[in-house]
């Protein structure tokens, strides 16, 4: 579709770019794929490379393994599966986060490994007031996403940037208008 696009209008959106947040976890996708998929092999990562090398698209971390509770005993943490508050220790974030990071670059090194986006939407007091403020810097992560509604502005804590999510804040393209006029009023 971005490249029907690119090729129909050359002029409008040079910098046209989607981002794919994944779960990054090989062996997680597996199992995700079999349990809450169809076990077709369809949560894979075959795909990350050339998505990002075609310029249209950026593969970004939504965390190791989503602390997904559909994950089988030996895969867990120790934390409550599920929600992504429980992730409220270094140890635990750098399983989630940093462990991500890494593999995520040298899976599909791209410009969007610079962006997290929080499992389920949910960020806690320690991500964003501790953990990334510290560790940011050397994750090479410059922005975390929520599932907060809102708009970006000179306010907005990089650790916790707000997002319009489809579905909960539009279900139409007429809905999708409404959001984008309001950001045009914020100006």
């Amino acid at each position: 579709v971005l490249a029907d696009f690119r090729a129909a209008h050359p002029r409008d959106q040079p910098s046209l770019n989607v981002t794919a947040f994944v779960v990054v976890s090989p062996e997680a996708r597996a199992e995700l794929d079999k349990s809450c998929l169809v076990g077709r092999g369809w949560w894979n990562d075959d795909w990350w490379e050339l998505a990002a090398a075609s310029g249209l698209m950026d593969i970004a971390n939504h965390s190791w393994d989503h602390h997904h509770d559909a994950l089988p005993a030996r895969m867990k943490t120790g934390a409550r599966r599920g929600t992504f508050r429980s992730i409220g220790t270094r140890r635990l974030a750098d399983h989630e986060i940093r462990q991500a990071a890494t593999y995520l670059r040298s899976r599909s090194p791209n410009r969007g490994a610079e962006l997290f986006a929080y499992p389920y939407g949910e960020a806690n007091r320690y991500l964003v007031s501790d953990y990334f403020p510290r560790n940011g810097a050397d994750l090479r992560i410059i922005a975390a996403f929520t599932g907060r509604a809102g708009f970006l502005s000179q306010k907005t804590n990089r650790w916790a940037v707000p997002r319009f999510i489809f579905g909960r804040d539009w279900k139409s393209p007429a809905g999708l208008d409404r959001i984008l006029e309001g950001a045009g009023a914020k100006d």
